[in-house]
């Protein structure tokens, strides 16, 4: 299993990397002025707007990042050293997407490597050059909240909050 999670980790860094260095578009070398160049951004702006609310360019991420959902091998069949590895080059290939995960601090990679996953499967939308995405794993619902008490701040005892500055 080493070996193959050696391979998946290079090819996620591979995928970063590439995203990071492609290619602005050709057409922004040929404007001549800072008001052409501000005006061709702004439009590109707009034209992501647009895809965005149309849904037009909605996929998941697996879609967007280029990965199957089935070259991500299962929490249980792995070591914590290989969930480290897997999260922290899984993560790196979001931020090269402008996206960013919004797990509380100190979420074990036992933990987070299958909420990465799961979220992987819901409708996302690529921000492009354009901002950035924050995915969030908790819906603020303690019934629903996937990470263990004392982790998240859904589970807070609002009736004693008061009580324990006291």
């Amino acid at each position: 299993m080493q070996r193959y999670v050696d391979q998946l980790t290079e090819d996620l860094r591979t995928a970063a990397h590439q995203r990071r260095e492609r290619p602005r578009p050709l057409a922004d070398q040929y404007f001549v002025n800072e008001e052409e160049r501000q005006r061709a951004e702004l439009i590109r702006h707009f034209s992501d707007v647009e895809r965005y609310v149309s849904g037009a360019s909605n996929s998941n991420m697996y879609v967007a990042l280029g990965f199957a959902p089935e070259v991500f091998p299962p929490a249980e069949r792995l070591t914590d050293a290989q969930l480290e590895a897997l999260v922290r080059d899984l993560l790196d290939l979001w931020a090269a997407h402008r996206t960013l995960a919004d797990a509380p601090e100190g979420v074990p990679p036992r933990l987070l490597y299958p909420q990465l996953l799961r979220l992987m499967y819901e409708d996302y939308f690529d921000p492009g050059d354009s901002g950035y995405h924050h995915l969030e794993f908790c819906e603020y619902e303690p019934a629903r909240c996937p990470w263990p008490e004392g982790l998240c701040g859904c589970r807070i005892d609002l009736e004693n909050f008061g009580a324990a500055g006291e």
